[in-house]
Parts: structure tokens; sequence; C-alpha cells
């Protein structure tokens, strides 16, 4: 599970731990309340992001000017994988489609890559 994620109480997005959406979940069922945990892995979907589909939707669908998405297309250009098991590796390539994972700004453009 995630070290934190976010919780809908009342329509209202708050960060906490899974254990504490637990206890909430628990409590809110103790209360005879209508209660639902439904937890999603999304770490996959940070490596489907499409770089120059992000550039163009966050120009277009909210308004980012020059100097902002050069900063964003700098943060996301020249990053290359290897795979390696075992003494076989695969040669570098270059990543087109993954989002940085662990990172403030890795979320948000996620987010604003999906609405």
């Amino acid at each position: 599970m995630a070290k934190n994620s976010v919780t809908y109480f009342c329509g209202q997005p708050h960060i906490c731990s899974p254990s504490s959406q637990i206890l909430s979940t628990c409590s809110a069922i103790d209360k005879s309340r209508v209660s639902l945990l439904a937890p999603f892995d999304v770490s996959s979907a940070f490596d489907m992001v499409d770089h120059e589909i992000l550039l163009k939707r966050l120009e277009t669908s909210y308004g980012l000017q020059v100097i902002p998405l050069q900063w964003l297309r700098s943060y996301l250009s020249e990053r290359t994988q290897i795979i390696v098991s075992g003494n076989s590796r695969t040669k570098w390539l270059p990543i087109t489609m993954v989002v940085p994972q662990g990172s403030v700004l890795g979320s948000v453009v996620l987010i604003m890559y999906q609405f």
C-alpha cells in the first residue's frame, strides 16, 4: 500500500496514511454510516504518460506558456532506462512515456494529464 494517499471525507480530499484510512472506515461502519474503502494502485499510470501529449494538453487546456512548457520539457527529456536481469541487460533506451514518481511535480502533472 502507498505511504500516503488521498481520502475523501464529506466530498473533501484529505491526505492520510492507509492505516488511518482503514481506522476511519471502521469507525464509520461502527457508527452505521455508509462507508467505502477502495484502494487503488496508480503507480503504473505514471508509465503511461506520453510527453508530447502531456505538453500539448498543458498548453491548450491549462494555458501554460513558453517558459513553463520549456521547463517541463527539460524536466521530462533526455531520460533513459536500462533493464538488467541477472547477467543480461538491454541497451540504454530513451524514455518518452514516463512521468517520474516520488515527486510532487510528477503527481501534479499526472493529474493534469488525466483531467
